[in-house]
């Protein structure tokens, strides 16, 4: 920049990735992927992600920890909540960007399965695992994915049109998606207030042009789906992994677990999302994103994008909806995410965790298990 030319719109940004996501040696940051087992594994080069971002002119500032509730990508999250990083770009198996992103009022899009390398990304599921930024606004998710996918042949930032006149949205009941009581604690004062914020969503939405269908009626997991995930939790992973070189005895066969992974595929898919589209000549769906709605798109492969809402009341916490679209549907979604902040409130940042009143520091509303850990040279 110093010499005057510019790579990218992200020029000297800098950004965090996970703890688990390949870096060269020259940055002298292990890639531990939050275990024991591989913290002295030597990396000799960079991740696919990590090296469109460097191309870009973007800097690495270090890598975030993953030993935190609600998913593995809350450290690399709080960072750009904190205003450390403007951006972060990891990879999604469920939920581990979806719900921090939810819990921090930020913007953030999983790709279509398979769209984007995930070379050199520690992952979990192969059928599911996808990329996914997390901004603090639209424009910065499309800049980004004109990084990663610039065989597209467009820019996505040309979607950002801040209109959802003509399009059709499916918006699920909030009440029947609402995550179970083993997952979160019940608050009626917070399930009233949720409530409330999403049926006035739906209104502005429809108010700015689009043709609304409420509490469309999504299939949840069928008798088949249940019964393969139950095949899964019934090995014994308790004996076998106590001891780490045992670890291979726990063997699934390539053929089954491709037919395992057809099959919730194609139900989740085909009788799930498409049916629902379908049936009410939909464009996408929008839902809240800690029930299993988004685990549903996430089977089908299809995309899974965070808009922010609001703060509890009781605690501060952010909440936020998610938008379920098709496959290869990244223009749509970036459409409905920036007319969702023209149309909605501003976002507001999540209070600091530390708060001055004047006379003395105080604890703020934010949770202090949401700490970001950084490491780097």
């Amino acid at each position: 920049m110093a010499e005057g030319y510019v790579r990218s719109l992200f020029h000297s940004i800098p950004f965090v990735v996970k703890a688990s996501i390949w870096t060269a040696l020259s940055f002298s940051v292990p890639t531990t992927a939050g275990t024991y087992a591989v913290k002295d594994v030597v990396v000799c080069e960079n991740a696919y992600v990590v090296q469109v971002l460097i191309d870009a002119g973007m800097i690495m500032l270090g890598k975030a920890n993953l030993l935190t509730p609600g998913g593995f990508s809350f450290g690399s999250i709080v960072a750009v909540a904190a205003g450390i990083v403007p951006v972060f770009l990891g990879i999604e198996t469920d939920g581990s960007i979806l719900v921090p992103s939810d819990r921090t009022n930020l913007y953030s899009l999983k790709l279509t399965t398979g769209k984007a390398s995930t070379y050199g990304i520690l992952g979990y599921t192969p059928f599911i695992d996808t990329l996914k930024p997390m901004t603090r606004s639209p424009e910065d998710v499309a800049t980004l994915l004109d990084f990663l996918t610039p065989m597209e042949g467009y820019l996505h930032r040309e979607f950002l049109t801040r209109s959802v006149a003509s399009l059709r949205i499916g918006f699920l009941d909030p009440a029947v998606w609402a995550p179970t009581a083993d997952a979160v604690r019940p608050d009626a004062g917070f399930t009233n207030q949720l409530n409330n914020e999403v049926s006035a969503a739906i209104d502005a939405i429809e108010k700015a042009g689009a043709h609304v269908t409420r509490n469309a009626v999504l299939r949840r997991f069928s008798s088949e789906d249940n019964k393969m995930i139950n095949n899964f939790a019934s090995i014994d992973y308790a004996v076998e992994f106590g001891i780490l070189k045992d670890a291979v005895k726990v063997y699934l066969p390539d053929n089954t677990y491709k037919q395992y992974a057809e099959t919730l595929q194609r139900n989740n898919k085909e009788l799930g999302i498409n049916k629902v589209l379908r049936e009410h000549n939909l464009h996408a769906l929008m839902s809240i994103p800690l029930g299993r709605s988004a685990t549903i798109a996430t089977i089908a492969g299809y995309h899974v994008g965070t808009v922010p809402l609001g703060y509890a009341r009781f605690n501060g916490v952010a909440y936020g909806m998610c938008i379920i679209a098709p496959a290869n549907a990244e223009p749509l979604v970036l459409r409905i995410m920036s007319a969702w902040e023209a149309i909605m409130p501003k976002r507001l940042p999540p209070p600091p965790l530390l708060q001055n009143d004047g006379s003395h520091e105080k604890y703020a509303l934010m949770p202090r298990r949401f700490f970001c850990i950084l490491t780097g040279s």
